[in-house]
């Protein structure tokens, strides 16, 4: 491969930075309609794109044109042609955006989920620490649900041990 290509060699075996994030976000897609280009186009350029009436007005017949004038009127209404799509692609294009917003809402919602429910009162009610310990302990496992869903499965040694342990590591335990 080195040898039929040697301008592109650099970028054999390269690694992608993001690969595991675009392929979560981009899977087994592939590019149609304006933003689908073929190999021999050159990147980076843009493609004139059509444009799409959704509202499903009536574009005005083109109308007779003198022959002097043809080419120049062409021109025109190339810029001012519009597709039309069907209304199984209409609501196609709607739940395709639905399904994005939705994903976005439910990546924003987990960034700022909740600390599991009962964590309050199970770290709190632990008796072998000072308040500021507790609190100190309650603030990591609120930030991290999996660890507070662990802690309320734990029995009263196990949660003093958790306790203890994690305040030794942070240099709290006094």
């Amino acid at each position: 491969m080195q040898q039929d290509h040697p301008k592109d060699a650099e970028f054999l075996n390269v690694h992608l930075v993001n690969y595991p994030q675009m392929l979560a976000i981009f899977a087994s897609g592939v590019a149609t309609g304006r933003y689908a280009m073929g190999s021999n186009e050159p990147l980076g350029e843009p493609v004139a794109a059509e444009i799409y009436d959704v509202d499903g007005e009536p574009t005005p017949e083109p109308q007779a044109v003198a022959p002097d004038l043809k080419s120049k009127a062409e021109g025109q209404q190339a810029l001012g042609k519009r597709k039309r799509i069907s209304e199984e692609e209409g609501a196609y294009m709607t739940r395709l955006t639905q399904a994005v917003w939705g994903f976005a809402d439910a990546v924003k919602e987990s960034t700022y989920s909740e600390g599991a429910l009962g964590i309050v009162k199970a770290v709190m009610s632990c008796t072998n620490f000072s308040r500021a310990q507790l609190m100190f302990c309650l603030d990591h496992l609120m930030e991290h649900k999996r660890s507070a869903l662990g802690f309320l499965d734990m029995d009263a040694d196990e949660k003093d041990l958790w306790l203890a342990t994690h305040l030794s590591k942070h240099n709290f335990l006094s």
